[in-house]
C-alpha cells in the first residue's frame, strides 16, 4: 500500500469522524466549556487590573472612578491651574473640567472651563485657564466631563 493510499484512508476516516453526531456533540460541549473558561479568565483579568489600578493610585485624591488629582486646582497669576491623571483604562478623546467663579459674597459670577482632546490611560494633564471675570475672588470645582 502506498503513502497516498494510506493518506486517503486516513482522510476518509477523519471525515467520517467529523460527521459522527456523538463527535460533533462532544466538540460542541468542549467549545462551550472553553468559552466559559475564557469568560472567567477575562473577568479575573479585569478584576485584577482594577485592583492594580486602585493600589497604584490609592494615595491620590479621586475626582471619580476614572480621574484623580495629581495637583488640586489653585489660582496662580490670574489662572486656575491643576493636574489630573487618567486612572482608567479608557483612552479619552475629550476631557473637560469646569469651575464656578464666585465673588466676595460667594455668589456665582461666571464659569470657567479647560479641556484637552486626548487623555490616555496613566497620562497626566496639566491644565491652566485664565480667569477673565474681574469680579471673581474664588472658585469651586464643578465637574469633569469625558468622552
Amino acid at each position: 500500500m502506498g503513502i497516498l493510499s494510506t493518506l486517503g484512508k486516513l482522510a476518509d476516516a477523519g471525515i467520517k469522524k467529523l460527521n459522527d453526531p456523538e463527535f460533533q456533540k462532544s466538540c460542541g460541549e468542549f467549545m462551550q466549556k472553553q468559552e466559559e473558561v475564557n469568560r472567567e479568565r477575562e473577568g479575573a483579568r479585569k478584576k485584577q487590573a482594577e485592583q492594580d489600578r486602585n493600589n497604584r493610585y490609592k494615595s491620590l485624591k479621586r475626582i471619580n472612578e476614572n480621574f484623580a488629582w495629581i495637583e488640586t486646582p489653585s489660582e496662580k497669576n490670574g489662572e486656575i491651574v491643576g493636574k489630573i491623571i487618567n486612572i482608567s483604562e479608557e483612552n479619552y478623546t475629550y476631557v473637560s473640567v469646569e469651575f464656578s467663579l464666585n465673588d466676595s459674597s460667594k455668589s456665582k459670577v461666571g464659569t470657567l472651563e479647560a479641556h484637552i482632546t486626548t487623555l490616555q490611560p496613566g497620562q497626566v494633564w496639566s491644565f491652566r485657564s485664565p480667569i477673565y471675570c474681574q469680579d471673581a475672588t474664588s472658585f469651586n470645582f464643578v465637574r469633569i466631563t469625558a468622552g
